[in-house]
């Protein structure tokens, strides 16, 4: 535009300069012509130049109105310029997200459950319904997320995220005629990050903070096995619940954190008796595994046939990350710990001769250390990861739902078990389209019980029959507590088109788990005591179809 405006004005400074000399006076002398063409190259000097000074003023103008909203009429809401794919309202961005999954398994052990796999109760060779097959398809796992942020100034920002599943089973639900499963809640929460500050908060449910995560600590950012088993792999440590989290960047690939994260524990063994040990509570529905008399409120908003466990103060998580970047590889390192609060209650049964030792409220601390790495062995290519978590009482945290305590069978307070969780991956990102995963993970458990004590007290108890664990045909007990969970699984996801219209992506996945009990006895004579290992594997294979639209 400017190269045109200033050869217009030189054409129009040239005819007007022709003209004036053409039907100037023809007496005009030489000497006047040349003074008037140089008044006229003077004034076209100084045109130039303001042109020029006009078009750099309307270029730094143009700059300006691009980061500005769009002005609108007094009274009228700004217009904001929204980004591709989002949706805007109000100064809010807001981003849709989700897939649509239709999902099949076969187990050649059944299990009865769906998408997801309860490790811990892979059937040992006494369950009738382990010698069969099971099949099943499932569209539960489809997902829909929705993420809202907003600029409060340039150093603030506001967001809140939530992501819902179809894995929640009311006690209604079925699949005779018409499923009748429920949405549940995967994701809940929002944050505050201050720039300036390098201070992020979260309040809401979402993956614990001991969770590997792929980035600092950023919400979203969390290394999630990409399997197709809704209950991930053995070794993987996790759990979704509420939390406060604070996080502070130390530099641009430093940042420590704290959280303060929903607590529940998970038993193991018969309760010691005479005496009622409070530690778990339900209205009489019924459950596994201990003893309780503490019934749930009949107005309670919890689900009255679970059980909720009586603890007192939340977990804590202090975790530090580094993420550097060598010779163009990068790394995700992490180190942290856990403070966990256990406690219960134990009264002794009116008559009933004393043999508690301790009565009243106990309380006794778990907790544990663990950490992670993520490398980027070849760019772009292939990642490879390694994480655990080892410590008392952290069988909640861990993928296999081993316990996190058991009983003291003469004072009755909890006693947390000692664990172990470690999980190594690898991602082979094979072309822009395919990507290739396997992993192998394992969770252990140490024994945890009085010597001397009977058969079903603690975890591990030599004492505690066997025998029944290796036969379907044998009529005696098993009643063996799982020791560890071993698993090593395969899969891969293809994308199959990406475009205008959204992402579909196909997927395949095998898994073979192996569970192993405590040595227990051949039967209650002494002499057989630990002599039995009962054993146990399962093989799955899973395939996805899902479609992102967004």
């Amino acid at each position: 535009m400017y190269a045109k405006f200033r050869t217009k004005l030189l054409a129009s400074l040239a005819v007007g300069a022709f003209v004036g000399v053409a039907l100037g006076s023809m007496p005009a002398r030489a000497d006047d012509t040349s003074a008037e063409i140089a008044v006229l190259k003077a004034e076209l000097r100084r045109l130039e130049a303001k042109v020029d000074a006009q078009s750099k003023a309307n270029a730094q103008t143009r700059a300006q109105l691009s980061s500005y909203p769009v002005p609108t009429r007094k009274g009228e809401p700004e217009i904001l310029a929204c980004p591709v794919g989002k949706f805007c309202y109000k100064g809010l961005t807001i981003t849709p997200g989700g897939f649509f999954a239709l999902e099949g398994l076969y187990r050649d052990h059944n299990l009865e459950s769906d998408i997801d796999t309860p490790f811990n109760s892979i059937p040992f060779a006494n369950n009738k319904v382990g010698h069969t097959n099971e099949a099943r398809l499932s569209e539960r796992q489809s997902r829909l997320s929705l993420l809202v942020e907003g600029k409060v100034d340039p150093v603030t920002s506001l967001s809140g995220y939530g992501e819902f599943d179809f894995l929640g089973a009311a006690q209604t639900a079925n699949s005779n005629e018409s499923n009748s499963f429920n949405p549940r809640v995967r994701h809940l929460y929002a944050t505050i990050d201050r720039s300036d500050w390098g201070v992020h908060v979260l309040a809401g449910q979402t993956w614990s903070l001991a969770t590997l995560s792929s980035q600092g600590m950023v919400p979203r950012k969390e290394q999630i096995p990409l399997v197709i088993d809704a209950q991930y792999v053995p070794g993987f440590t996790w759990t979704r619940t509420p939390e406060i989290r604070v996080v502070k960047d130390l530099g641009p690939d430093f940042a420590v954190g704290v959280s303060a994260e929903n607590s529940q524990t998970t038993f193991s063994g018969t309760n010691p008796a005479p005496g009622a040990v409070i530690a778990q509570s339900n209205n009489g529905c019924g459950f596994p595994g201990t003893t309780t008399t503490l019934p749930t409120s009949g107005d309670s908003l919890l689900n009255a046939c679970n059980t909720y466990s009586t603890n007192q103060i939340p977990d804590f998580i202090g975790k530090v990350t580094w993420d550097p970047t060598i010779a163009d590889h990068k790394l995700h390192l992490e180190a942290y710990g856990l403070l966990r609060d256990f406690y219960d209650r134990t009264d002794p049964v009116p008559g009933a001769p004393s043999t508690i030792l301790s009565t009243g409220n106990h309380d006794v601390y778990g907790g544990g250390f663990g950490g992670g790495i993520i490398a980027e062995v070849v760019p772009k290519i292939l990642d490879l990861q390694f994480s655990g978590l080892t410590g008392q009482g952290i069988g909640r945290y861990g993928t296999a739902g081993l316990p996190d305590a058991t009983f003291n069978s003469v004072t009755g307070a909890v006693q947390p078990v000692s664990e172990t969780q470690l999980l190594a991956g690898a991602i082979l990102h094979a072309t822009p389209w395919l990507d290739i995963y396997g992993y192998a993970g394992e969770e252990f458990q140490g024994a945890k019980f009085n010597v001397g004590s009977a058969s079903g007290f603690g975890i591990g108890n030599p004492a505690t029959i066997a025998a029944g664990c290796l036969s379907e045909f044998s009529a005696a007990a098993c009643t063996t507590q799982t020791k560890s969970i071993e698993q090593a699984t395969v899969g891969f996801w293809d994308t199959l088109y990406k475009g205008d219209f959204g992402m579909l992506r196909g997927g395949l996945q095998y898994s073979y788990t192996e569970r192993t009990g405590f040595a227990g006895a051949a039967s209650a004579a002494p002499a057989t005591f630990g002599t039995i290992t009962p054993k146990a594997s399962e093989q799955v294979f899973m395939t996805s179809l899902r479609y992102y639209p967004f």
